[in-house]
């Protein structure tokens, strides 16, 4: 195995651990995407991440719509214990 592979691994595990400890956490009326799934998903998660000026577009590894301001508290805390970036937008 590679040391890219090892990497993306490494990156997979982080996230589906975030994600699978998040799911405990936060209310139903958070959504969550993610970069993985089928062709119509990934339509739907490309058109969640456009902002407005497009130099800037970044792919991020999940897009959490929280529901309450709970969790939005608890989502980033958690990003923050794993050490995941962050990056909060409003709107």
């Amino acid at each position: 195995m590679n040391n890219e592979s090892t990497i993306l691994d490494s990156k997979v595990k982080i996230l589906s651990d975030y994600l699978s400890e998040l799911q405990g956490k936060i209310s139903s009326a958070t959504q969550v995407m993610v970069t993985a799934g089928d062709w119509a998903h990934q339509v739907l998660y490309n058109e969640h991440c456009q902002i407005f000026n497009r130099r800037f577009q970044e792919k991020p590894w999940a897009i959490v719509y929280c529901g309450h301001a709970k969790d939005v508290q608890i989502t980033y805390k958690l990003a923050m214990a794993m050490t995941l970036p962050v990056r909060i937008r409003a709107g």
